[in-house]
């Protein structure tokens, strides 16, 4: 007759089999947390219940799209893999992703296979109307958003990377009363939003925001002369002067989105950039015009004239960390408002006819595709959507009078065009009226 302990050690072991029946076997390694949703430039993150082996997992973790793989590169750091695509995302897709077999740091292995659901979002952006209110427009839906209140004239604003925060310029109604307001926005609609400057003496142009969210740069333009650019620790409200100078010297300002770079024209004819965590201006070269600072910091896109002085062609160049300079746009057409996403540039050109287009650009190993996505008499700051796949636009009329300090139509209607990433761009897009009017967009991640 069995033992008392035999039988005891008989039900534990039965009661740890069903526990690991039940349960699942604890020791192999688990996955606490995957994007559900994301960006679509952003990298689908896997988060492990442990560190794990940085190993080869082509194989193991795949992200699928209608059951067809999509090309990512990987990316660990101890617990987390970053599951980054080599090309955007598309907006309002659905995306699988499977992970099996990868390894802890014990060697214990991941047995069982998981598979997640990966949502992006709706396109969508914020863009300034007619009246200069701040508001967010829904691609899909057409729905428009108001986000500024009727009394707040904004003058300018920017988005951090990320699409979380946004930084005005705003005039109190006809008032001489000029706020930095800044709005933490949840799926671009406003959350809460707190004023970082307060100026009677001085309005705030050339508004943009830097470093991830951390700090905003303004060219504050005061009424007796002075000017400087202003930058502001976004958490804190510390201010640092950067420049300080009657010389109009942020008349072109940019910086970066991720790093804390910032670039302007010094007022000598002299493009430079300086860091805001250690002001020091470095000098780039002579440049009429300055278009933006890359997502690091370490590249710079500028502009030219071809021969020296107006009104021959204007041109784009990028200039690099080491100084290299390449030219981006045929040196021949005039271009202007260029905005470069990846390897691809979209710009307007003006033809001596005076007629202008909308031209979408991409050189492809020494070959150079070409989309024109419109033509016009006035045609202005066509813009990227993070997905690489859509350009809005703006299509103006000769005769409005409602224009910018920069000589913008405000009143221009926003079209948009779909560019197919899957095909040369010489293939034609068609021009889709969103139905409002407007300018300045900003795309929201």
């Amino acid at each position: 007759m069995p033992s008392r302990v035999f039988i005891l050690v008989q039900l534990l072991l039965i009661a740890g089999f069903g526990a690991v029946a039940v349960l699942g076997d604890r020791s192999q390694p688990r996955i606490r947390e995957v994007s559900g949703q994301v960006a679509v430039s952003e990298p689908i993150v896997i988060t492990f219940d442990r560190p794990m082996v940085e190993q080869d997992v082509r194989e193991r973790v795949v992200l699928t799209s209608l059951g067809a793989p999509v090309p990512v590169t990987y990316r660990w750091s101890s617990r987390a893999l970053a599951v980054i695509p080599e090309q955007p995302l598309d907006y309002q897709v659905t995306y699988e992703l499977s992970v099996s077999g990868v390894q802890d740091r014990a060697g214990r292995v991941m047995r069982e296979p998981q598979t997640f659901t990966i949502q992006t979002p709706a396109p969508r952006f914020l863009y300034l109307t007619e009246k200069q209110q701040l508001a967010r427009f829904e691609v899909s839906s057409a729905a428009t958003s108001l986000l500024t209140r009727p009394e707040e004239v904004v003058l300018g604003y920017e988005v951090s990377s990320d699409g979380t925060r946004a930084l005005l310029s705003i005039r109190e109604g006809t008032s001489q009363r000029f706020r930095l307001e800044l709005l933490t926005l949840v799926d671009g609609f406003v959350a809460d939003r707190r004023t970082l400057l307060t100026r009677e003496d001085a309005s705030f142009a050339q508004v943009r925001v830097c470093a991830s969210g951390a700090y905003g740069v303004a060219y504050e333009q005061a009424f007796d002369g002075a000017e400087r650019i202003l930058a502001v620790a976004l958490d804190t409200g510390e201010r640092t002067v950067l420049r300080d100078t009657a010389d109009r010297s942020g008349t072109e300002l940019q910086c970066s989105a991720v790093a804390d770079v910032v670039a302007y024209l010094n007022g000598e004819g002299l493009a430079a950039q300086t860091r805001i965590s250690e002001p020091e201006e470095l000098i780039l070269g002579r440049y009429r015009y300055l278009y933006e600072v890359s997502r690091n910091g370490l590249d710079v896109v500028l502009g030219d004239v071809a021969g020296g002085s107006l009104p021959s062609p204007r041109f784009v160049a990028r200039i690099n960390e080491d100084g290299i300079r390449s030219v981006l746009s045929d040196e021949r057409i005039d271009v202007g408002d260029p905005d470069v996403a990846a390897a691809r540039l979209v710009a307007v050109e003006t033809l001596e006819s005076g007629l202008q287009q909308v031209v979408a650009s991409e050189t492809i190993r020494g070959t150079t595709y070409r989309s024109i996505l419109a033509e016009g008499e006035v045609l202005q700051r066509p813009r990227w959507s993070p997905s690489n796949r859509m350009v809005v636009y703006e299509r103006g009329s000769s005769t409005s009078d409602n224009l910018d300090g920069a000589g913008y139509v405000r009143d221009g209607e926003l079209v948009l065009a779909r560019v197919r990433f899957d095909r040369p761009l010489g293939q034609p897009a068609i021009p889709e009226p969103l139905g409002v009017k407007g300018g300045d967009v900003r795309w929201l991640p």
